[in-house]
């Protein structure tokens, strides 16, 4: 069962409306400060802004949503933890590890071009 944390995080990345976003963003960090799933404990110290920007945030969810065999989805978290790393220009070897996670997605999603082509980024 995905955490409900991790649901309304991805409800607040595809909402367009701002009180939906603003209302999912607050049930999303509230849930996962008591989520034994949740972000690492310095995430929970940060603002619902920063919070929602914190590449840990996604990196858990995306992790939680591969261990749980819902690959596409956390295809989509990864490509959203590298966008905030890239952004925040963090190292070059955190890029690697979720370009080859998200590789390893399309690979079990039966998407081997896409599998392939990630994995050639890397080397």
């Amino acid at each position: 069962v995905v955490p409900r944390w991790i649901i309304h995080l991805l409800l607040a990345e595809a909402s367009i409306s701002g009180i939906v976003i603003k209302t999912s963003l607050r049930e999303a960090q509230r849930l996962s400060v008591i989520s034994i799933d949740g972000p690492p404990k310095p995430c929970l110290r940060l603002n619902e802004r920063d919070w929602f920007r914190d590449y840990r945030v996604w990196m858990t969810a995306a992790e939680k949503l591969f261990s749980l065999s819902h690959f596409i989805l956390a295809e989509n978290v990864y490509t959203r933890a590298a966008s905030l790393i890239r952004r925040s220009k963090k190292v070059q070897v955190l890029l690697n590890k979720i370009t080859l996670r998200r590789a390893i997605c399309w690979r079990l999603a039966h998407d081997h071009e896409r599998s392939i082509k990630l994995i050639s980024i890397c080397l």
